[in-house]
């Protein structure tokens, strides 16, 4: 196949595909740049086995594969006394559950899991889906906004001795459980090879990718587009409706063993919300030659809210002093969590260039909580000097070119016997701001709060001692 106005191959529902030597390619001789103007390969709702084998996908505009177990619903309503699910679609409707089949329920903001449950019965009411479950609904009526997966009847996927190359965006799109990658090549894809994910964003595509196996396989040159690039050219996350990763472990048993890595943007391997996995005997060469999503991602590993991860007998040619770190923490990940058996060349980042400490006075009288910091300074609160500006990709900014739209005239902090209070003064020319794809668009000042302690890589750490 060399031409193909929209999706070069589609399937769904389909039980036990088996694709081998399927060839989407530029006609020979032609000066072609493009072969399918969208996914070469796109599968929902597949049973059985799907294997794709000894196949060449190039120049695809939108992904090599993209591979799903259906979609999201709404969590309505549930009856805690009769243990009865409502849930209601919000894109694509998906087929009712049988009697034994699995499902998993998150809140839809934060992925915070509210278990498991083994259907007994299910129908269709009014446009709904009315399911009865076999465990106890627990605290229902504490549960924020959620939404339901469908875990059952998800096919045996292998993806093996492949060829991806020459393509603008991502590899393979994997979203399916127990997924086999091995022994293929990925080369010069522009916006990362493989990303294992969950989100529940506008597309709304389920099911988590747990127990995912990469092995065996070459990534030479991808990752290096600006705009829409993977954090990694291996990534594997979770991300609720609003940007947060997923807690630890929310996708696990990840195994990555074996690969080699060449001339890569970005991280390397990108990990969030992933716990109880494991990277085995990959050769890292000359990686995160360029940073398109900024100097957080000069490293091997990026690694956010992640726990209980091996990172065992793996090989970085690289130097570390040429700026490369070995594993960025990001979100709840810490040392304590990643265990490093007989690596060579791979540790964490360190920190060398730290701001000045500054000791903060208890205020002496009542805080007032107004949008106005000027009364602080009448009851002591310590005024905080800002020395410099950074963007969301990490490029430093000066005040003078910030003041014509914004500019933090003043930032005060105090604390007193039941809390630690934190003031700015904030001039903009337009209040405007948002999030896409975790970065913040417009102008804004971001606080963030952790009960974490040992977070080397925080903007600003603040600690109350007590006594």
């Amino acid at each position: 196949m060399n031409n193909a106005y929209g999706m070069g191959l589609t399937s769904g529902y389909t039980k036990d595909l088996y694709l081998n030597q399927f060839k989407l390619m530029v006609e020979e001789n032609t000066n072609a740049l493009m072969t399918s103007c969208a996914d070469a390969l796109h599968f929902s709702m597949m049973s059985g086995d799907v294997k794709i084998t000894n196949s060449l996908i190039e120049y695809s505009h939108d992904d090599a594969l993209n591979i799903k177990h259906g979609y999201f619903y709404k969590v309505a309503d549930a009856d805690t006394s009769s243990y009865t699910f409502t849930f209601t679609r919000i894109t694509t409707s998906m087929p009712l559950p049988n009697e034994g089949d699995k499902i998993a329920i998150y809140e839809e903001s934060t992925f915070n899991s509210h278990g498991t449950y083994t259907v007994v019965s299910a129908k269709e009411e009014n446009g709904k889906m009315l399911v009865k479950v076999k465990e106890r609904i627990r605290n229902f009526n504490t549960w924020e906004a959620s939404r339901v997966t469908f875990l059952s009847n998800t096919p045996n996927f292998v993806f093996s001795n492949n060829i991806v190359r020459n393509k603008r965006n991502r590899g393979i799109l994997v979203q399916v459980p127990n997924a086999v990658i091995e022994n293929n090549t990925f080369m010069n894809v522009g916006h990362g090879s493989i990303q294992a994910a969950t989100a529940m964003d506008k597309f709304n595509e389920a099911t988590l990718a747990q127990n995912i196996i990469i092995k065996n396989n070459k990534f030479i040159s991808n990752n290096y587009l600006v705009g829409g690039t993977l954090y990694g050219d291996v990534s594997i996350f979770a991300i609720g409706s609003n940007g947060a990763v997923g807690p630890s472990k929310t996708i696990s048993n990840a195994m990555i063993e074996n690969n080699y890595f060449y001339n890569n943007g970005n991280a390397s391997i990108s990990l969030r919300g992933v716990g109880d996995s494991n990277v085995n005997d990959n050769l890292f060469f000359d990686v995160s030659s360029s940073q398109p999503s900024g100097d957080a991602y000069n490293c091997i590993f990026s690694l956010s809210n992640t726990s209980d991860v091996t990172i065992k007998g793996n090989y970085n040619q690289y130097n570390l002093t040429n700026g490369l770190s070995g594993i960025i923490p990001q979100g709840t990940t810490s040392k304590d969590g990643i265990n490093l058996v007989d690596n060579k060349s791979i540790e964490f980042q360190v920190i060398n260039d730290v701001g000045p400490e500054i000791d903060i006075t208890k205020a002496t009288g009542k805080i007032t909580i107004d949008g106005n910091v000027d009364e602080w300074e009448q009851v002591g609160a310590t005024n905080i000097e800002i020395r410099g500006y950074t963007d969301a990709l990490g490029n430093e900014w000066t005040k003078s070119q910030l003041d014509p739209t914004f500019s933090i005239k003043k930032l005060m902090m105090t604390y007193d016997d039941t809390g630690i209070y934190i003031g700015f003064e904030v001039f903009d020319n337009e209040i405007n701001c948002k999030t896409t794809d975790d970065f913040w668009l417009g102008d804004c000042v971001e606080v963030l709060a952790s009960t974490i302690t040992n977070m080397p890589t925080a903007d600003l750490q603040v600690y109350k001692e007590e006594g």
